[in-house]
């Protein structure tokens, strides 16, 4: 097993359970989740893709490491198969992406956490189509929710936690206005993709409403 796959799981299995907001969320999108075609959980896994790709190209110019344009023309596949559907080399993606994983414990600067979990939601649309699994849009969903609430801990300048203030914390991160509009942004484009007509002009439609959202984090802080 490579590296970037040990830290992968790691990663997955380490957060605290989160309560009530964001277990109203989590039960949401995965209702949500569960009546959507895989046309559009694909759609809406790749929208989740292209919300994180700017943590990975910081990354890329902090470190001199790691191939951005491969995962912008990665991101842009993606819709190209949506609409087109037309089968494409997966397995290749996947190859390519583990070799493009940060192995945190190679790099210094904050950049390269948020490049991580910029692999973990590409990874898991790629792992979505590789084995059709549905478990791997939830994990998509809950890895950009990963970078929002690290960054409103450095926001914060959060720089560490016992057990017995964790609440405190969980709380300040629920109730910060990235979170709250990140929740919102990942509703709303569930339940469009509930009526929206799959098509070029469609995925055109959703792109501009998901940008509309404004950056998922302030990205410039990372530089």
């Amino acid at each position: 097993m490579s590296g970037a796959v040990i830290i992968l799981n790691a990663r997955l299995n380490r957060k605290p359970s989160k309560k009530c907001k964001m277990n109203n969320f989590t039960e949401k999108v995965k209702s949500l989740i569960a009546n959507l075609s895989d046309d559009r959980l694909l759609l809406f896994c790749n929208l989740n893709c292209e919300e994180v790709l700017p943590g990975y190209q910081i990354f890329t110019e902090v470190e001199n490491w790691g191939n951005y344009e491969f995962f912008k023309s990665l991101n842009q596949d993606v819709y190209r198969l949506v609409a087109d559907k037309q089968v494409r080399n997966y397995r290749q993606w996947s190859k390519q992406l583990e070799d493009n994983f940060p192995d945190l414990d190679d790099f210094d600067s904050i950049s390269a956490s948020y490049a991580f979990d910029a692999c973990v939601v590409f990874n898991q649309t790629i792992s979505f189509l590789l084995d059709g699994d549905r478990g791997h849009a939830n994990i998509n969903s809950t890895g950009v929710l990963d970078t929002v609430d690290m960054f409103i801990q450095l926001k914060e300048n959060v720089q560490g936690t016992s057990y017995n203030n964790l609440p405190a914390l969980e709380k300040l991160i629920e109730s910060d206005e990235y979170m709250q509009r990140e929740y919102k942004r990942q509703i709303v484009l569930l339940e469009e993709l509930q009526k929206i007509e799959i098509s070029e002009a469609g995925i055109k439609s959703l792109r501009k409403m998901n940008n509309d959202f404004g950056p998922l984090i302030d990205y410039n802080r990372l530089r």
